[in-house]
């Protein structure tokens, strides 16, 4: 086909998409081929071809990484930082297999040093650049957002639980994790009080959840409520974790502190009315749970969000380049539908089965 008088971007373009008919027909070295062919002019063609090297090991692992290197500077993208981060995950996971069953077997000091030396990265380089590349990924767009957090909860905790460089991660994580805005946090905010009290983790992912709540308070407090509430005797570092949260925020912001306090209490209500039994076909919330229709003290009065799944769901659109600059958070959530009491009487549906 003749290109004669369209321009370079749509010839490299039509190029790069022929490149993938071929590896998707199973012409997998043609493809090849022909994206270093095209490289030298386009950094996507270097992006891909590094990619399906890599996937195919084709290539030693210091130059597959010095592929990537080389095509993450030219495009500066999340595309080109994900891939990157991806690949060095990739051969981190070898590392933290190595250590798992090094573990296990109770292999002797001597032997685990002779075979990290004999890695094919220094294992302290492959942990820092695989959680740099992935949180500055996050930084140039919001494309793989969902997988790269989770996958960045999961890495942490597995790097701490067989102690691969866990010193070198917890310091870059918490160095690049503060880079991120709270708005991309909180889509793992669940995960994140789960994995709280982890000791190794505890600092990095509570300084977070801090960030989290005095940004967008409302929702996070619904969230906070299984630390304070938490009602298994077992749990009190749970309670007391959400407490020095609460304690924290609300003395940076005293109308935090309120809102929280105030949410407690309500998630306290809730929680009682939901043990309540009897056969009674309905419940008195004015005579029974009088601060739940706002018939409580001044002090007392409330006005907490709905907790639908809408209402607490961050619908975060595909962003890079200067609209991920300027994202406004509080853009991301729906108009709230915030309630100031509950019905003074309310009928109680019960199951016919027994």
């Amino acid at each position: 086909t003749s290109f004669q008088g369209t321009s370079n971007e749509l010839r490299a373009s039509a190029q790069l998409e022929w490149g993938k008919i071929l590896y998707a027909s199973g012409a997998k070295h043609d493809a090849l081929r022909h994206m270093l062919q095209l490289s030298s002019s386009c950094p996507r063609a270097q992006l891909l071809g590094a990619r399906w090297a890599a996937d195919a090991s084709l290539l030693l692992p210091r130059v597959a990484e010095a592929e990537f290197q080389q095509a993450k500077e030219r495009l500066n993208n999340e595309a080109a930082f994900f891939h990157h981060a991806s690949y060095l995950d990739y051969l981190l996971k070898s590392q933290i297999s190595e250590a798992a069953r090094s573990m296990s077997q109770s292999a002797p000091a001597v032997k685990k040093l002779r075979t990290a030396a004999h890695a094919p990265f220094d294992r302290k380089n492959l942990v820092t650049f695989t959680f740099r590349g992935y949180l500055q990924a996050l930084q140039r767009g919001t494309k793989r957002l969902h997988f790269i957090l989770n996958r960045l909860l999961q890495l942490a905790w597995e790097c701490c639980e067989v102690d691969v460089q866990k010193q070198d991660m917890v310091a870059e994580f918490q160095q690049e994790a503060a880079k991120i805005p709270p708005w991309m946090w909180y889509s793992v905010l669940s995960q994140l009080i789960s994995r709280a009290l982890h000791p190794d983790l505890k600092k990095t992912f509570t300084d977070i959840i801090k960030n989290v709540t005095k940004e967008y308070p409302q929702q996070a407090a619904w969230h906070l409520v299984q630390l304070l509430n938490s009602t298994n005797p077992d749990d009190r570092s749970h309670r007391e974790l959400g407490q020095d949260i609460v304690s924290d925020v609300g003395r940076q912001k005293h109308d935090l502190h309120i809102l929280l306090t105030t949410r407690r209490k309500i998630a306290e209500d809730f929680g009682k009315l939901a043990s309540t039994t009897g056969e009674s076909i309905s419940i008195h919330f004015a005579r029974d749970f009088p601060r739940l229709v706002g018939n409580g003290t001044q002090a007392e009065k409330w006005q907490v969000l709905v907790p639908l799944q809408s209402q607490m769901t961050a619908t975060i659109p595909r962003l890079d380049g200067s609209a991920l600059r300027d994202a406004n958070g509080n853009h991301f959530f729906p108009d709230v539908i915030l309630s100031t009491r509950c019905l003074e009487q309310v009928e109680v549906f019960r199951s016919k089965e027994k």
